[in-house]
């Protein structure tokens, strides 16, 4: 993959700039410098190795070259609402991801609240949506968004903290990483004319693990702190659980992680 090969294959694509990176820290600090310099919206990073990549919770997501799709979006946003913005554009990126995969390769996957989308339990991309601004201006979102594709994308077991897998590992064909970005990018870009309604949620709500399933609600620190059934997802996108002994309560986007509850 290189910059050329790239521009070819998105160039009737509305983006924004494209820079294409060989290694880099992380494609979101690109992104998110590029918000406070006024590039354009839909402007798009792309490495093909990552070494410092943040995941949620103070995690790393690191970048094999040719065994991985990395890339970070630029979008302005089209609501400066601060209660809601940030995981509806992270459920905009993985629902796009979802659609892909569903459509073009016929796989089955779930999108893990708010930010993890998964095949057959596995966790095979992870997304993260950082809020962009100088002052109290809200200058852009950065989508960022890795992707497994092959075996050794996969870190060792003893790094995990949720099972991981690979695209390639239950597609019936070989992936090319430049065909998936493109079908992932038209998806964000259909999606993102409903972000703000309710047929979002609904389509949100489609791929939603778990959902009438119990699972546990692990804190920041790793404890257990609630209990309970997956409901489904409101309007501001948070997520709904009904506790085993309570009335409905809503989890904020933020630092929880999920579980399956595993019956013994």
């Amino acid at each position: 993959m290189d910059e050329k090969m790239i521009i070819s294959a998105l160039e009737d694509l509305p983006l924004g700039s494209i820079s294409f990176q060989q290694t880099v820290a992380s494609t979101n600090d690109i992104a998110a410098a590029w918000a406070l310099e006024e590039k354009e919206d839909f402007s798009l990073v792309i490495a093909e190795t990552q070494t410092s990549g943040r995941g949620r919770s103070g995690r790393t997501w690191i970048s094999v070259p040719g065994a991985s799709l990395t890339f970070s979006l630029l979008l302005r946003p089209l609501s400066s609402d601060p209660e809601s913005i940030v995981n509806k554009y992270t459920a905009l990126g993985a629902l796009a991801i979802c659609q892909t995969l569903q459509k073009r390769y016929h796989l089955s996957p779930q999108i893990k609240w708010p930010n993890d989308v998964l095949l057959e339990g596995k966790k095979c991309c992870g997304i993260l949506s950082e809020a962009i601004y100088r002052g109290e201006e809200l200058e852009g979102i950065v989508l960022g968004v890795g992707i497994n594709i092959q075996s050794h994308a996969v870190p060792h077991a003893r790094e995990l903290d949720f099972p991981a897998g690979y695209i390639e590992e239950f597609s019936s064909e070989p992936i090319d990483r430049l065909l998936l970005l493109k079908s992932i990018l038209i998806n964000i870009l259909t999606l993102r004319d409903i972000l703000h309604t309710e047929e979002f949620i609904r389509s949100w709500e489609q791929y939603l693990a778990y959902r009438g399933q119990q699972v546990e609600i692990i804190s920041p620190a790793g404890e257990l702190f609630q209990h309970g059934s997956v409901m489904g997802i409101d309007s501001l996108g948070r997520l709904k659980i009904q506790p085993d002994d309570g009335e409905i309560e809503f989890i904020e986007y933020g630092q929880i992680r999920l579980r399956p509850v595993i019956a013994r």
